[in-house]
């Protein structure tokens, strides 16, 4: 996400994914929620740590079988959601 300082990209050339950081107050449920509410799903890293310690948020964005203009589109809905959260600039 360009130019969002809570959000560090992770593994952009890995492949079909890219788990993005991140730095902010925010619960990573809720901002699953407000992506899920623009018709973005994402999915929240906490499901694959194991006990007590889930670590920091973050988010694994998907985009296989997606063109360019609709993860473009993509990526602007889910900055759009996550600055109505008061925790994006």
């Amino acid at each position: 996400m360009q130019h969002t300082p809570n959000i560090t990209p992770s593994g952009i050339n890995a492949g079909l994914s890219v788990v993005l950081l991140y730095h902010g107050r925010k619960k990573e449920e809720e901002l699953c929620l407000l992506a899920k509410k623009r018709g973005v799903l994402i999915d929240g890293m906490r499901e694959y740590f194991i006990g007590k310690e889930k670590g920091k948020p973050a988010f694994v964005l998907r985009f296989s079988g997606l063109s360019k203009e609709e993860i473009q589109k993509g990526m602007k809905e889910l900055k759009e959601a996550w600055k109505e959260s008061g925790d994006f600039y």
